[in-house]
């Protein structure tokens, strides 16, 4: 389509010039326009062709706009999370980190199929891993991903014993660090971590 084809050249303008943060609205605003006028096809679009951009702005209004989708998720929108997540090249920046952790959430609260398993397990323990070491508002939102697969009993489906064993010692030094919010967060998830 015509449409998409111009948004697509001005993003890749942006891509190579670009926005400042304040200004950064409009990369969002023409991915918003591609989702409207091709529907699951341009999240798809985006997640393949912006995911792995250096350019923080990119990833972030791509997750942003995937999170929106969370609430009405469907087979073709569901594994795109993983494949973000694989692809993110940004990965310091925290509001993509808290989007794809939202993600995560909603599909587990909407108890879709984990028919990508696989693709879960490949990818999610080291973006979780990392996460933990991030802002304390990126850890509550790990916390909050992984209360939901606990809660659905998904925490042995996406996670090897060796990679909760892990987690378990990492959210144990994060509780030494004492702060009395986030642990009390962490307290939710005591059958994971004993």
């Amino acid at each position: 389509m015509e449409a998409i084809k111009l948004l697509l050249e001005r993003l890749d303008y942006l891509l190579v010039n670009p926005p400042s943060e304040e200004e950064g609205y409009e990369v969002t605003y023409l991915m918003e326009d591609i989702i409207t006028t091709a529907g699951t096809d341009g999240l798809i679009l985006l997640v393949e062709r912006y995911g792995n951009s250096q350019v923080p702005i990119f990833p972030r209004a791509t997750s942003f706009l995937l999170a929106q989708q969370a609430d009405h998720p469907d087979e073709n929108t569901t594994p795109l999370v993983y494949e973000l997540i694989n692809k993110l090249q940004c990965q310091d920046d925290w509001a993509t980190q808290i989007n794809c952790l939202t993600i995560l959430q909603c599909q587990t609260m909407f108890d879709l199929p984990w028919t990508s398993l696989s693709q879960a397990q490949s990818v999610l323990f080291p973006f979780v891993q990392y996460c933990l070491s991030q802002h304390v508002t990126v850890v509550e939102g790990v916390v909050d991903a992984l209360h939901q697969l606990n809660k659905r009993g998904l925490i042995q489906e996406v996670f090897t014993e060796t990679q909760i064993a892990a987690l378990r010692q990492r959210f144990r030094e994060i509780i030494r660090e004492g702060d009395t919010h986030l642990n009390k967060k962490i307290a939710y998830l005591n059958d994971l971590i004993p």
